[in-house]
C-alpha cells in the first residue's frame, strides 16, 4: 500500500475514533451518569448495582478510542520506522523516536476518581442535578421537587463529566454533574444572656421601656427540624443551616415580641410584667414555624 493512501486511511481512523470519544465524553456520558446518580434517590439495590457497574466501565470507551488512535499511528509509521532503523547510525537516532512515542501518553485523560459523600443519621440529603434539562432546573423553586430528590441511602456517589480547558484533549478536569445538599436536623439550643457563656456571640435581648430606658433580658430556646419538614426548610433556607436561622430569624422574633410589651410600660412597671413579656414572645414565636423550624417555647432566664 502506498504511503499516502496509508496516511489517508490512518487519518480516517483517527478522526473517527476522536469524534466518537468527544461525543461520548461531551454528550452521552454526562447524561447517563446524571440519570444513574439521580436513581440513587430511591435507594434501591438495582440502581446501586447499575451505578457500581457504570463506575467500573464508563471510562473504557475513552481508553478504547485512545488505543485505536495509538494503534493506527503505530500502523501508519511502521514502514517509516523500519526504514529509519535500517539506516546507518540508527542507534543514535533511536532516542528521538522514543521521545516522540512517549508523547502519545499525553493524549490520555486523567482517571475519573470516584467521589462519595456520606449522610449522617441526623441529616437529610437531597441530590440536585447541576446540568441538564432547563425545565428540571426551574423546578428547584418548589418543595415538591426537593421532596422527590430526597436521598434514602447514607452514602451517595457524585458522578462527573470531562471538561476540556485547553487545546489538547487531555487538558482539563472532571466536573461534578450533581450536588448533594444536606440538612442537619440536630436540635440546637440558644441561651441569649449577657454572660454569653455558651456560644461565642450569644448575648441578651436588648429592648426599651416606654420611658426610653434600655435594658436586656435573657431568653433560652431550642429548635429542631422534623425529618418530614426537611424539604420545606431547604426551600426557605437554601444554606441549610439551622444555627443561622436561630441567630437571625428566631432571635429577631423573640426581640420583636419582647419589645412590643416593653414599649407599653415604664421601667419600674416592667418588673412585674415579666410573664406578660414571655407570653408575647411565645405568641410571636409559635412552636411550629411555617418555615419548617420546630421551636420549644422560649423562656426568660435573666434580666439586667
Amino acid at each position: 500500500m502506498r504511503h499516502h493512501r496509508r496516511g489517508l486511511l490512518a487519518a480516517g481512523f483517527i478522526i473517527a475514533a476522536s469524534t466518537a470519544d468527544t461525543v461520548w465524553l461531551a454528550w452521552a456520558q454526562p447524561q447517563i451518569a446524571t440519570g444513574l446518580a439521580l436513581d440513587q434517590v430511591n435507594g434501591g439495590a438495582p440502581a446501586w448495582r447499575e451505578l457500581l457497574a457504570w463506575q467500573a466501565t464508563h471510562q473504557w470507551p475513552h481508553f478504547v478510542a485512545q488505543a485505536v488512535v495509538a494503534a493506527t499511528i503505530a500502523w501508519w509509521i511502521r514502514p517509516i520506522v523500519l526504514t529509519f532503523l535500517r539506516a546507518k547510525s540508527a542507534k543514535k537516532k533511536l532516542l528521538p523516536l522514543l521521545l516522540a512515542a512517549s508523547t502519545l501518553a499525553g493524549c490520555v485523560k486523567s482517571y475519573d476518581k470516584p467521589e462519595y459523600v456520606e449522610i449522617d443519621t441526623s441529616e437529610t440529603g437531597f441530590l440536585i442535578p447541576l446540568e441538564g434539562n432547563t425545565a428540571d432546573q426551574a423546578k428547584f423553586e418548589s418543595v415538591d421537587y426537593l421532596q422527590a430528590r430526597k436521598v434514602a441511602t447514607k452514602r451517595v456517589q457524585i458522578v462527573h463529566r470531562w471538561n476540556q480547558e485547553g487545546r489538547l484533549s487531555s487538558t482539563g478536569r472532571w466536573f461534578p454533574t450533581v450536588r448533594l445538599v444536606k440538612v442537619n436536623r440536630s436540635p440546637i439550643t440558644r441561651e441569649w444572656t449577657a454572660e454569653g457563656k455558651h456560644v461565642t456571640g450569644d448575648k441578651a435581648i436588648w429592648i426599651e421601656s416606654a420611658d426610653s430606658v434600655g435594658f436586656s433580658m435573657g431568653f433560652t430556646c431550642t429548635a429542631f427540624i422534623d425529618e418530614k419538614d426537611a424539604a420545606t426548610f431547604l426551600y426557605w433556607y437554601p444554606s441549610g443551616s439551622l444555627a443561622t436561622v436561630m441567630d437571625g430569624e428566631v432571635r429577631g422574633r423573640i426581640q420583636q415580641g419582647a419589645a412590643e410589651v416593653a414599649a407599653r410600660y415604664p421601667l419600674d412597671g416592667l418588673r412585674a410584667k415579666k410573664q406578660e413579656i414571655v407570653d408575647a414572645v411565645r405568641r410571636t414565636s409559635p412552636p411550629f414555624s411555617p418555615h419548617a423550624v420546630s421551636l420549644s417555647p422560649p423562656s426568660a432566664c435573666s434580666a439586667e
